[in-house]
């Protein structure tokens, strides 16, 4: 048996059956959509930093909310404008 099959036969040899099986864009795909327990998916931990700024903008939308009203407390107005310009759910 030579070096080169004595290689093949390592550890590696089940990942490469696995990627030559589905193919590398299907590797591709499950690596992304975090479908391989053993290897993080980037799209994953950029989801989580999404989802934390969401959470930020939707405390902002209401800091600034509330500000506007503070500011237009005198005028029925510009006060509904501050309603309509900053929705609730954090939408500009």
């Amino acid at each position: 048996m030579s070096d080169r099959d004595k290689n093949a036969s390592g550890p590696l040899s089940a990942w490469m059956k696995f990627v030559s099986a589905i193919g590398v864009p299907s590797f591709l795909v499950l690596y992304l959509l975090g479908a391989i327990p053993f290897l993080p998916s980037p799209l994953l931990k950029q989801q989580d930093a999404l989802a934390a700024h969401a959470v930020e903008t939707k405390e902002l939308a209401r800091v600034f909310r509330v500000i506007c009203h503070a500011v237009t407390k005198d005028d029925d107005i510009l006060r509904a404008l501050c309603g309509a310009l900053i929705r609730p759910d954090g939408g500009g």
